[in-house]
């Protein structure tokens, strides 16, 4: 079984200044944005393979690598990324990854560049990218909980939609610095509900006959034979499974 070689502080450093850097193709998720990209695709409620997800992270063009080298790296890096959150799936409460952390000021989420408004852009990207699978899934019950799940982890990606959906609250009294305070408390636990319910479907799923989720990437990335997910048009095993082991 292949395994993909483990981030080390200094290559999610490299990964993170890569992805962050100009002169990428338009559509290009941030670092950040690509954190909520992948929590998306960890929990949906059918297998999504890194050929189907490798392109959406670069807006569906190429990745515009400076050498071999660098390709091998960066893509090993995704790749070891999304290993590592694949089994918070699994666990009992899903959670922000370490390094995208909220802002003391609840107000200062909503700013274009803040952590968590980067993740919730690319969480936004990914549910709707999924969004079929969900809904060809989701019993009928739990469609009021998912929808309350669904405007918790989106309400810190737009301060503009922020406002808007304070607008049509104002009756109550809610003000959009007191609905962000809300919203961040109640993250954690959307975080988890989100996850957990696409774990249920999954495994519903699995158990009328679909395929075993298995444990990321080792057992569902591409065969070393196959074309390497990066475009390059070399096998995956001269390639980018340079970096697999």
């Amino acid at each position: 079984m292949q395994t993909i070689k483990p981030l080390t502080p200094k290559r999610r450093v490299a990964l993170k200044e890569f992805m962050d850097r100009a002169g990428h193709p338009e559509g290009t998720l941030t670092y950040r944005e690509m954190q909520g990209f992948l929590f998306t695709v960890v929990c949906a409620p059918e297998m999504v393979v890194p050929s189907e997800w490798l392109p959406r992270i670069f807006g569906g063009g190429d990745p515009p690598f400076d050498t071999h080298k660098e390709a091998e790296a960066v893509m090993g890096g995704l790749l070891a990324l999304f290993n590592e959150y694949a089994p918070t799936a699994d666990e009992a409460d899903a959670r922000l990854p370490e390094d995208c952390a909220f802002l003391e000021d609840p107000l200062a989420n909503l700013e274009l560049d803040a952590p968590v408004a980067q993740w919730c852009r690319g969480f936004r990207l990914g549910h709707r990218w999924l969004e079929e699978s969900w809904g060809a899934s989701l019993p009928e019950e739990l469609e009021d909980h998912f929808a309350n799940t669904l405007v918790v982890l989106s309400f810190f990606a737009s301060r503009k939609a922020a406002e808007a959906f304070a607008a049509e609250v104002e009756g109550s009294g809610r003000t959009l610095e007191s609905l962000a305070t809300d919203f961040r408390k109640l993250f954690p636990r959307a975080l988890t509900s989100y996850s957990h319910i696409g774990q249920s479907l999954f495994k519903a799923s699995r158990e009328t006959g679909a395929e075993a989720r298995g444990p990321a990437v080792a057992a569902r990335g591409p065969g070393r034979n196959d074309p390497c997910p990066c475009g390059s048009g070399r096998k995956y095993k001269k390639c980018c499974g340079r970096e697999v082991h």
